[in-house]
This record gives structure tokens, sequence and C-alpha cells, in this order.
């Protein structure tokens, strides 16, 4: 597995994630809750990438933050399965559930659009999920068990790599 210390971009990486941890330590600051940070489908991209590449200390200082990790993609699935669901003709794609929410669309894959167009999705128009829905079915993790995870799919996806074009059948 590649370390983001072994990167020439190693300062810039180094230098978002100070800044980010400095923001969450001023938005958790604030309040004596946990504070979700949740993506679409983040459990299997967003979440895995940020914690292996801020490495082990940065994984502790967001957990002495009261900070997890969470994962709207359940949560969509879960509520596109009510009865009545506007969700129901979407797909779980988030341009898609947005679609089927607003008239407007918006730019996908595109990092700032993609959290406006999920704020949105969750919190206004016709769903407004509730905190307790966020949290019982959006899969919220701690920092330390998220990289745990992350790294033995790392270290599996590594393992499996090193096979390729080593393996024969015998009869």
């Amino acid at each position: 597995m590649q370390s983001w210390k072994s990167c020439p971009s190693q300062t810039f990486i180094c230098s978002r994630l100070h800044s980010f941890t400095q923001f969450l330590d001023v938005c958790s600051s604030s309040s004596d809750d946990y504070l979700i940070l949740l993506g679409h489908n983040a459990s299997g991209f967003d979440t895995p990438r940020l914690l292996l590449n801020g490495g082990l200390t940065f994984t502790s200082n967001l957990n002495e933050m009261k900070v997890l990790f969470g994962d709207s993609l359940p949560i969509l699935k879960v509520l596109q399965h009510e009865l009545n669901s506007p969700l129901q003709p979407a797909t779980n794609k988030l341009g898609d559930v947005y679609e089927a929410l607003f008239p407007d669309k918006f730019d996908t894959h595109d990092a700032l659009e993609d959290v406006k167009a999920l704020r949105k999705t969750l919190f206004t128009g016709p769903l407004q999920v509730p905190n307790k829905t966020l949290i019982s079915h959006g899969k919220c993790t701690s920092p330390n068990n998220a990289f745990v995870q992350a790294s033995y799919l790392a270290r599996r996806k590594d393992t499996i790599q090193s096979y390729d074009g080593k393996l024969y059948l015998t009869d």
C-alpha cells in the first residue's frame, strides 16, 4: 500500500488535511454531540481514501473530536422501499435521486455540487430525513473502525494484485 507520505504532493495533501482538521475542530468544539461526516457511498469510497491518506495520527485526531463517518446510500435504499416513496423510480445514484425529487439538475461528480445536492436531497424537499434515520441507517462508524476496515481492504487488494499472472491451472 502506497502511503501519501511518499507522494510528491505530500506537502499539499498534508496542508489540506491540517486545514480540514482545524475546520472540524471548530465544528466539534461548539457541541458535545458527535459530528457526523456524511457522504453518498462514502463508506466505500470517500472515507477510506481520506483516512488512508491521513494516516493514524489524523484518524486519532478525528476520534478525539468525536467525529463519525456516515453513508447516505443505505439511508436512501431504506427510504426508497417505503410505501409511496418519491424515490421509487430512482436508482441509487445521487444524480437520479436528486432528479426524482427536484426539477433541476446538478453537475454530478463535482465535489462541491455533490455536497450541495446531497444536503438538499436529505434535508429539504419531500424527504427531510430525521437524525434518528441518519444514525440508524447511515452505517455510522468511528474513524478508528473505518481506518481498520480501509487498511484491511487495501491489504486485501494488494494481495490479490500480487497474484496477477502467477496463478496457473494444473491438470
